[in-house]
Protein backbone atom coordinates (compact mmCIF):
# COMPACT_ATOMS: atom_id res chain seq x y z
CA UNK A 1 0.00 0.00 0.00
CA UNK A 2 1.45 3.31 -1.21
CA UNK A 3 1.91 5.79 1.82
CA UNK A 4 1.62 9.52 1.63
CA UNK A 5 4.13 12.04 3.07
CA UNK A 6 3.79 15.45 4.01
CA UNK A 7 5.53 17.91 1.39
CA UNK A 8 6.81 20.39 4.07
CA UNK A 9 8.22 17.77 6.98
CA UNK A 10 8.40 14.59 5.15
CA UNK A 11 6.37 13.10 7.96
CA UNK A 12 3.97 10.68 6.14
CA UNK A 13 0.47 11.24 6.31
CA UNK A 14 -1.94 9.00 8.22
CA UNK A 15 -4.22 6.72 6.37
CA UNK A 16 -6.99 8.00 8.17
CA UNK A 17 -6.77 11.74 7.71
CA UNK A 18 -9.47 13.53 6.17
CA UNK A 19 -9.48 15.23 2.99
CA UNK A 20 -9.53 18.68 4.87
CA UNK A 21 -6.89 17.51 6.98
CA UNK A 22 -4.98 16.26 3.75
CA UNK A 23 -5.65 19.84 1.84
CA UNK A 24 -4.09 21.43 5.27
CA UNK A 25 -1.24 19.19 5.19
CA UNK A 26 -0.51 20.40 1.04
CA UNK A 27 -0.91 23.96 1.90
CA UNK A 28 1.73 24.04 4.57
CA UNK A 29 4.62 22.24 2.68
CA UNK A 30 3.93 24.49 0.20
CA UNK A 31 4.63 27.39 2.08
CA UNK A 32 7.87 26.31 4.19
CA UNK A 33 10.81 28.50 3.12
CA UNK A 34 12.56 24.96 1.00
CA UNK A 35 9.37 24.48 -1.24
CA UNK A 36 8.97 28.41 -1.88
CA UNK A 37 12.78 28.72 -3.18
CA UNK A 38 12.52 25.98 -5.29
CA UNK A 39 9.08 27.36 -6.40
CA UNK A 40 10.70 30.88 -7.73
CA UNK A 41 14.10 29.09 -9.19
CA UNK A 42 11.90 27.13 -11.08
CA UNK A 43 9.43 29.82 -12.34
CA UNK A 44 12.30 31.73 -13.20
CA UNK A 45 13.61 28.39 -15.39
CA UNK A 46 10.59 28.01 -17.38
CA UNK A 47 10.47 31.88 -17.85
CA UNK A 48 13.99 31.75 -19.47
CA UNK A 49 13.77 28.43 -20.91
CA UNK A 50 10.54 29.48 -22.46
CA UNK A 51 12.15 33.41 -23.77
CA UNK A 52 14.49 31.52 -25.58
CA UNK A 53 12.10 28.89 -26.38
CA UNK A 54 9.81 31.26 -28.04
CA UNK A 55 12.75 33.72 -29.75
CA UNK A 56 13.89 31.41 -31.40
CA UNK A 57 17.39 30.67 -33.40
CA UNK A 58 16.94 34.32 -35.07
CA UNK A 59 16.46 35.93 -31.59
CA UNK A 60 19.10 34.02 -30.01
CA UNK A 61 21.63 35.79 -32.92
CA UNK A 62 20.22 38.69 -33.03
CA UNK A 63 20.93 38.83 -28.91
CA UNK A 64 24.54 37.47 -29.90
CA UNK A 65 24.84 39.89 -32.53
CA UNK A 66 24.27 42.99 -29.97
CA UNK A 67 26.43 41.61 -26.99
CA UNK A 68 28.97 41.43 -29.79
CA UNK A 69 28.68 45.10 -30.53
CA UNK A 70 28.62 45.86 -26.78
CA UNK A 71 32.31 44.34 -27.07
CA UNK A 72 33.36 45.84 -29.80
CA UNK A 73 32.34 48.99 -28.79
CA UNK A 74 33.95 48.25 -25.35
CA UNK A 75 37.36 47.09 -26.81
CA UNK A 76 37.49 50.17 -29.05
CA UNK A 77 36.71 53.01 -26.36
CA UNK A 78 39.78 50.91 -24.16
CA UNK A 79 41.75 51.05 -27.00
CA UNK A 80 41.26 54.66 -27.76
CA UNK A 81 42.05 55.78 -23.96
CA UNK A 82 45.29 54.03 -24.38
CA UNK A 83 46.57 55.29 -27.64
CA UNK A 84 45.23 58.95 -25.92
CA UNK A 85 47.64 58.09 -23.01
CA UNK A 86 50.46 57.17 -25.11
CA UNK A 87 49.97 60.46 -26.95
CA UNK A 88 50.18 62.35 -23.86
CA UNK A 89 52.88 60.60 -22.46
CA UNK A 90 55.19 61.40 -25.78
CA UNK A 91 53.98 64.92 -25.90
CA UNK A 92 55.53 65.55 -22.20
CA UNK A 93 58.80 63.52 -22.99
CA UNK A 94 58.58 65.98 -26.18
CA UNK A 95 59.06 68.94 -24.16
CA UNK A 96 61.62 67.04 -21.59
CA UNK A 97 63.45 66.90 -24.79
CA UNK A 98 63.39 70.61 -25.79
CA UNK A 99 63.44 71.50 -22.31
CA UNK A 100 66.92 70.21 -21.50
CA UNK A 101 68.39 71.26 -24.86
CA UNK A 102 67.82 74.94 -23.84
CA UNK A 103 68.45 74.49 -20.18
CA UNK A 104 72.62 74.28 -20.56
CA UNK A 105 75.23 75.04 -22.51
CA UNK A 106 77.25 71.40 -20.69
CA UNK A 107 77.01 69.73 -23.46
CA UNK A 108 77.57 65.99 -21.64
CA UNK A 109 74.90 66.94 -19.25
CA UNK A 110 72.23 67.98 -21.67
CA UNK A 111 72.63 65.18 -24.44
CA UNK A 112 73.27 62.61 -21.98
CA UNK A 113 69.69 63.26 -20.42
CA UNK A 114 68.49 63.51 -23.82
CA UNK A 115 69.19 60.38 -25.03
CA UNK A 116 67.78 59.45 -21.90
CA UNK A 117 64.69 60.58 -22.63
CA UNK A 118 64.96 59.13 -26.34
CA UNK A 119 65.30 56.36 -24.91
CA UNK A 120 61.51 56.42 -23.28
CA UNK A 121 60.00 56.91 -27.29
CA UNK A 122 62.29 55.00 -29.15
CA UNK A 123 64.30 51.46 -28.05
CA UNK A 124 68.01 51.97 -28.95
CA UNK A 125 71.40 50.04 -28.48
CA UNK A 126 72.82 52.98 -30.16
CA UNK A 127 72.26 56.79 -30.67
CA UNK A 128 74.56 58.62 -32.78
CA UNK A 129 74.36 62.31 -34.23
CA UNK A 130 76.51 63.31 -37.31
CA UNK A 131 77.07 66.60 -38.17
CA UNK A 132 78.21 67.12 -42.06
CA UNK A 133 80.88 69.67 -43.88
CA UNK A 134 79.64 70.88 -47.46
CA UNK A 135 83.00 72.22 -47.72
CA UNK A 136 85.43 69.63 -47.07
CA UNK A 137 82.74 66.61 -48.50
CA UNK A 138 82.90 65.12 -45.01
CA UNK A 139 81.09 64.33 -42.12
CA UNK A 140 82.39 63.36 -38.67
CA UNK A 141 80.85 61.56 -35.31
CA UNK A 142 79.54 64.37 -32.71
CA UNK A 143 77.83 62.65 -30.25
CA UNK A 144 77.68 58.96 -29.59
CA UNK A 145 75.90 57.00 -26.84
CA UNK A 146 75.46 53.48 -26.51
CA UNK A 147 77.13 49.97 -28.57
CA UNK A 148 80.59 50.48 -30.19
CA UNK A 149 80.72 50.30 -33.75
CA UNK A 150 84.56 50.14 -35.56
CA UNK A 151 85.19 53.24 -37.44
CA UNK A 152 82.38 55.13 -35.81
CA UNK A 153 83.70 56.89 -32.96
CA UNK A 154 83.34 60.57 -32.16
CA UNK A 155 85.27 63.21 -34.24
CA UNK A 156 86.35 60.80 -37.25
CA UNK A 157 85.99 62.66 -40.00
CA UNK A 158 84.39 60.19 -43.21
CA UNK A 159 83.47 61.11 -47.10
CA UNK A 160 80.15 62.27 -47.21
CA UNK A 161 79.68 60.59 -51.05
CA UNK A 162 78.29 57.21 -50.75
CA UNK A 163 77.28 57.65 -47.07
CA UNK A 164 74.07 57.48 -45.83
CA UNK A 165 74.83 60.58 -43.76
CA UNK A 166 75.30 62.19 -47.34
CA UNK A 167 71.97 61.31 -48.82
CA UNK A 168 69.70 61.36 -46.00
CA UNK A 169 71.17 65.46 -45.19
CA UNK A 170 71.00 66.03 -49.09
CA UNK A 171 67.37 64.95 -49.78
CA UNK A 172 66.12 66.48 -46.24
CA UNK A 173 63.81 62.83 -46.15
CA UNK A 174 64.16 60.28 -42.93
CA UNK A 175 65.20 56.85 -43.96
CA UNK A 176 64.29 53.54 -42.27
CA UNK A 177 66.37 50.93 -43.08
CA UNK A 178 66.20 46.96 -42.15
CA UNK A 179 70.18 45.76 -42.97
CA UNK A 180 69.29 42.05 -42.82
CA UNK A 181 67.19 42.50 -45.76
CA UNK A 182 69.31 45.14 -47.76
CA UNK A 183 70.41 43.02 -50.94
CA UNK A 184 74.45 43.07 -51.96
CA UNK A 185 75.24 45.72 -48.96
CA UNK A 186 78.53 45.28 -49.46
CA UNK A 187 78.07 46.62 -53.09
CA UNK A 188 75.09 48.98 -52.30
CA UNK A 189 75.71 50.30 -48.83
CA UNK A 190 79.61 49.82 -48.12
CA UNK A 191 79.21 52.46 -45.45
CA UNK A 192 77.18 50.23 -43.65
CA UNK A 193 79.11 46.97 -43.52
CA UNK A 194 80.58 47.98 -40.05
CA UNK A 195 77.14 48.69 -38.58
CA UNK A 196 75.67 45.16 -39.74
CA UNK A 197 78.70 43.36 -38.35
CA UNK A 198 78.43 45.26 -35.03
CA UNK A 199 74.85 43.52 -34.92
CA UNK A 200 73.12 46.11 -35.91
CA UNK A 201 69.85 45.28 -37.90
CA UNK A 202 67.59 48.10 -37.94
CA UNK A 203 68.23 52.04 -38.41
CA UNK A 204 66.30 54.92 -38.04
CA UNK A 205 68.27 58.04 -39.87
CA UNK A 206 67.00 61.70 -39.65
CA UNK A 207 67.73 64.93 -41.22
CA UNK A 208 69.00 67.75 -38.64
CA UNK A 209 67.96 71.31 -40.06
CA UNK A 210 69.50 74.11 -38.18
CA UNK A 211 68.32 77.63 -39.32
CA UNK A 212 67.23 76.19 -42.38
CA UNK A 213 70.25 74.55 -43.29
CA UNK A 214 70.45 70.83 -43.61
CA UNK A 215 74.15 70.29 -41.38
CA UNK A 216 73.70 66.54 -40.60
CA UNK A 217 71.92 63.46 -39.27
CA UNK A 218 70.18 61.92 -36.04
CA UNK A 219 70.79 57.62 -36.00
CA UNK A 220 69.15 55.18 -34.33
CA UNK A 221 70.98 51.70 -34.09
CA UNK A 222 69.12 48.50 -32.84
CA UNK A 223 70.33 45.02 -32.44
CA UNK A 224 66.82 43.91 -32.90
CA UNK A 225 65.23 42.53 -35.44
CA UNK A 226 62.01 44.51 -36.82
CA UNK A 227 62.73 47.15 -33.89
CA UNK A 228 61.42 49.77 -36.28
CA UNK A 229 58.05 50.58 -37.68
CA UNK A 230 56.66 54.32 -39.09
CA UNK A 231 55.35 55.92 -35.48
CA UNK A 232 58.96 55.35 -35.03
CA UNK A 233 60.09 57.18 -37.78
CA UNK A 234 57.55 59.39 -36.80
CA UNK A 235 58.81 60.21 -33.87
CA UNK A 236 62.73 60.27 -34.93
CA UNK A 237 61.39 62.99 -37.11
CA UNK A 238 60.40 65.12 -33.89
CA UNK A 239 63.34 64.72 -31.89
CA UNK A 240 65.05 65.54 -34.72
CA UNK A 241 62.81 69.21 -34.98
CA UNK A 242 63.73 69.26 -30.83
CA UNK A 243 67.38 69.22 -31.24
CA UNK A 244 67.90 70.49 -34.83
CA UNK A 245 67.72 74.10 -33.12
CA UNK A 246 70.07 73.43 -30.49
CA UNK A 247 73.06 76.23 -31.15
CA UNK A 248 75.46 73.99 -29.68
CA UNK A 249 75.33 71.93 -33.30
CA UNK A 250 77.11 74.40 -34.67
CA UNK A 251 80.06 74.58 -32.51
CA UNK A 252 80.52 70.65 -31.91
CA UNK A 253 79.45 67.67 -29.33
CA UNK A 254 81.50 65.74 -27.34
CA UNK A 255 81.28 62.54 -26.37
CA UNK A 256 78.95 61.06 -23.94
Amino acid sequence: MLKSYNIGSGSPISDTSSPTELVHDVQAGLNSPKWMTIGIVGVAFVFVYGSLTLMGTRGWNTMKRQWSKLQTKNDALKTKRLESDRLLNESKIMADIGRIISSSQDIQQVYQRFAEDVRQLIPFNRIGINLIDLNTGTYRGAYVSGLDISGRGVGLNLPLEGSLTGAVSASREPMLLKLNRVENLVETHPGLVPVYEAGVTDSIVVPLINNGDSIGVLILDSTDVDAYDLRHLQLAERVADQIGVDPILRTGIGSS
